[in-house]
């Protein structure tokens, strides 16, 4: 008997086992008993808030401690949202047994009163911590936002302090030996390394790499550029190209005439390094003159293939010829000095030039790019169409503004006030260029729609058959989609803008964040991803029901022997029910609650 009951207990005896280690397991697993990372966030706070009261902290820490705080923020935002189905599933359960009887009634059974009671010791153990989380998060935001305020406050202070003016014969007295050091430097540096044994030996091995680096270049790039310009660039017997021929040979032209430049100097300056031609502080400088190659190039060859002052039937840039001529010489000038600033600025980081020397170069830039920029502004026949010549200058008051402000920049320069002077003259120009490419955007997108709606467009084509839109109904469909698109466009507009103007990437970036992903203003919460999810919603369940509205008149109500006007009337009705789901659903989207309706 003992035998035949043995191996019955022995399995009776491991499921016991395995039911209790079964259940230590899940306790130790189970969101209530788990340790949460709050006290951890919540020190770390306090260590952040103590540093920021600092004022001496750098802004490489401040940088290095807004980087902390996202990287918490983040880290609690998901932790939230793993919390988030153990939290909804328990109210789920306390809301299915209903609300607890109220004085005078019955009292309801014991069973339920004590599952209640456990629904509601779960439901607080697990939404207890959410909720110090989200102060957590709160609290990170705020700090966040303390950070960004102080290192614009920073910002500003150092833009608008006042410094030395750099017409002070005292600024001069101190800039010119110092800046005669650094030549006396550079050309005692230079010629050590050229006179020395081993650099000669150096150059005579590497003149043949040098010389195959350019041919290697001209070899790999002139054919290419041969071909595309036949192949894509700008056909002479073409004397009205559309404007998607004029961008495509704009890219093929500019990118073409600054390749081969820009690869002749990389493949030079990588010959130079690796045959060790170049000391340390040699490699920086060379660096900043190759940076200043590529933008030099780079610049004019795209200015010169958007304005196209000679080809103005190739033109993408809606200005006049007279003004596109004009203008070349400027956007040259302009060119060449950043160039040689990217230079300059590395040769007195080289060097550990002093505040004298700075204040010389920022000056000499403002000077340099506001005497350039006042050209266009004050000369009004580039801004006259030649075709009549008594016309009223476009822009004048702008214009004239913009010179007046250029004044004022060079006279607060020569004031002392060089940093807010250079900042200001390099993001006018920063900001041109940011105008003229959204303006290049504006027609090329819109022409875009233009032509994926236009009848010979295939996307035109089916969208007009499958919605039945005839020509009004395609005008007004490539308004609002233009119109949504140089929305877009704007907000792109505004946020390189902020970006050109010294904004901070990191505010920059979390505007954008709470701009797409949720912003409470009282108790409702926005959101453009909602808001744009919406949207789509709304459209598409519109076009699905116009879409079903015609199957269900076409092809089921004509198959019916029902009266035309009661067919007419149920065909109606179902217009109406999907306005009224799209409207529904696009609204539920939004996170509005429809519970009152």
């Amino acid at each position: 008997m003992r035998k035949t009951h043995t191996p019955l207990v022995f399995v009776v005896l491991c499921l016991l086992y395995a039911s209790v280690a079964g259940l230590a397991q899940s306790q130790q697993t189970s969101p209530e008993t788990s340790p949460t990372p709050i006290p951890d966030w919540s020190a770390q706070l306090d260590r952040a808030t103590e540093s920021i009261g600092k004022p001496e902290l750098p802004d490489s820490a401040l940088s290095r401690l807004r980087d902390e705080l996202e990287t918490i923020r983040n880290e609690a935002r998901a932790w939230v949202a793993a919390q988030a189905p153990g939290v909804e599933k328990a109210q789920e359960e306390l809301d299915a047994l209903g609300p607890p009887p109220g004085e005078g009634e019955e009292p309801e059974a014991a069973g339920v009163a004590a599952q209640r009671q456990e629904l509601k010791t779960r439901l607080a153990t697990l939404a207890g911590p959410v909720k110090e989380a989200e102060l957590i998060l709160g609290r990170t935001s705020r700090l966040i936002a303390d950070i960004g305020e102080i290192r614009r406050k920073r910002f500003a202070d150092r833009i608008t302090t006042r410094g030395p003016s750099p017409l002070s014969p005292s600024v001069w007295k101190r800039a010119l030996p110092e800046l005669s050091t650094i030549g006396t430097s550079i050309a005692r540096s230079a010629k050590k390394t050229i006179t020395a044994p081993l650099f000669l030996k150096r150059l005579e091995e590497s003149a043949y790499l040098l010389v195959a680096a350019v041919v290697l270049a001209t070899i790999l790039v002139w054919p290419v550029h041969l071909w595309l310009l036949r192949r894509y660039g700008r056909d002479p017997s073409i004397s009205r190209p559309s404007f998607m021929q004029a961008v495509r040979a704009t890219l093929v032209v500019g990118a073409t005439r600054a390749l081969l430049p820009t690869l002749a100097a990389a493949l030079v300056y990588a010959v130079v390094v690796s045959q060790g031609l170049l000391t340390d502080a040699g490699k920086e400088i060379g660096q900043a003159i190759f940076l200043g190659i590529v933008l030099f190039t780079w610049t004019i060859a795209f200015f010169r293939a958007s304005l196209s002052p000679l080809q103005p039937n190739w033109r993408i840039v809606p200005v006049p010829t007279h003004f596109a001529l004009g203008i070349r010489a400027i956007v040259v000038g302009l060119a060449l000095t950043f160039a040689i600033d990217i230079i300059l600025s590395e040769v007195i980081v080289t060097y550990s030039a002093r505040l004298a020397v700075t204040a010389l170069r920022d000056y000499a830039l403002a000077v340099v790019v506001s005497a350039l920029l006042l050209v266009p502004m004050l000369r009004q026949r580039m801004w006259t169409p030649q075709e009549d010549i008594h016309a009223k200058p476009r822009w004048r008051a702008l214009r004239l503004l913009i010179a007046f402000g250029l004044l004022v920049l060079l006279v607060l320069g020569a004031f002392g006030y060089v940093a807010l002077a250079r900042l200001a003259a390099t993001q006018l120009v920063l900001t041109g260029g940011l105008i003229l490419l959204v303006l290049i955007l504006h027609r090329l997108g819109r022409e875009f729609i233009r032509h994926a709606l236009s009848l010979e467009s295939w996307v035109g084509e089916q969208l007009r058959e499958s919605l039945r839109m005839d020509a009004a109904s395609t005008g007004r469909f490539q308004f609002w989609t233009g119109l949504a698109f140089d929305t877009v466009l704007i907000l792109f507009g505004v946020v390189i803008g902020l970006l050109v103007w010294g904004a901070d990437r990191k505010d920059i970036a979390e505007w954008v964040n709470q701009a797409l992903f949720g912003f409470k203003v009282g108790q409702v919460t926005f959101s453009l991803v909602d808001l744009f999810i919406a949207i789509v919603l709304f459209v598409g369940l519109l076009a699905g029901t116009r879409f079903a509205k015609r199957i269900l008149t076409e092809r089921v109500l004509s198959q019916t022997q029902l009266d035309s006007g009661i067919r007419q009337s149920v065909s109606t009705a179902f217009g109406y029910l999907g306005i009224i789901i799209a409207a529904a659903v696009g609204i539920s989207a939004l996170g509005l609650d429809l519970s009152n309706l």
